[in-house]
């Protein structure tokens, strides 16, 4: 049960991700990386991967105990604790603290850890509340993070990802349809959809898989025909699209 829980937290934030990214869940994507607090946390993702790697829509997942693989560091003084400590030296420190090198000092800071570094051949000792310790997102990825917790998602869409994008939206629209036309989920179809090339070219690489996700028995892309019955104006990815069914 505690397995589980850490996997449906993490599921949570992997949505929170990629809803900060503006990536819609049906989107396929390329990775998920977890960072974990512990091996025995480490151990129950590996051991339930294929799970999460479903909740997410992502086509791998890794595991990682390490912060700085998901994040970029900056240091910041904190100017009121400093300020009246250093007095005429806080220019001086605050150049210091931001030329440093926050890929090395910011886990140390983060894990209360002090630092000691030289200003103008003095060294100087700052506890962890004197600098701020600021974590973005590397380039490329979205993230959420709970209690030591962090689910990164990598945002780019290659045009592989992107098609079956299209096709899942698709398969979603079809079975819509099926439904709101008092549609049995088990009687076999055979649709039609009216596309732009763009949204054309993806269904046609994904046909197979739409065809079995629908029960499809034929997967025409054209205009509806007057024996299609159930026909419907739609859009995938914004464009106009126009389908249509009946039975098989």
């Amino acid at each position: 049960l505690a397995d589980m829980a850490l996997i449906v937290q993490l599921a949570a934030l992997g949505r929170s991700a990629r809803s900060a990214s503006n990536v819609k869940l049906r989107q396929p994507l390329g990775r998920a990386t977890v960072l974990v607090c512990s091996e025995s946390e480490e151990s129950a993702v590996r051991g339930l991967a294929e799970h999460l790697i479903a909740e997410l829509n992502v086509k791998q997942l890794d595991v990682v105990r390490d912060e700085a693989t998901l994040v970029e560091y900056s240091l910041r003084p904190d100017l009121p604790r400093l300020g009246p400590r250093l007095g005429p030296r806080m220019p001086a420190v605050r150049r210091a603290i931001e030329a440093a090198d926050a890929a090395v000092l910011g886990p140390r800071l983060r894990a209360g850890q002090s630092i000691s570094l030289d200003v103008e051949g003095a060294s100087v000792s700052l506890a962890p509340e004197d600098v701020q310790v600021i974590a973005a997102a590397r380039s490329g990825l979205a993230t959420a993070e709970e209690g030591g917790r962090i689910v990164a998602v990598e945002t780019e869409i290659t045009p592989e990802l992107r098609a079956e994008g299209l096709a899942r939206d698709l398969v979603r629209k079809l079975q819509q349809l099926r439904k709101d036309s008092g549609l049995h989920i088990s009687d076999r179809i055979v649709a039609a959809v009216q596309a732009d090339d763009d949204v054309a070219a993806a269904i046609d690489t994904w046909r197979a898989f739409v065809a079995g996700e629908t029960l499809a028995t034929q997967l025409l892309l054209a205009v509806p025909g007057t024996d299609m019955p159930h026909q419907a104006d739609d859009e995938i990815d914004g464009r106009p699209v126009r389908i249509g069914l009946r039975l098989a």
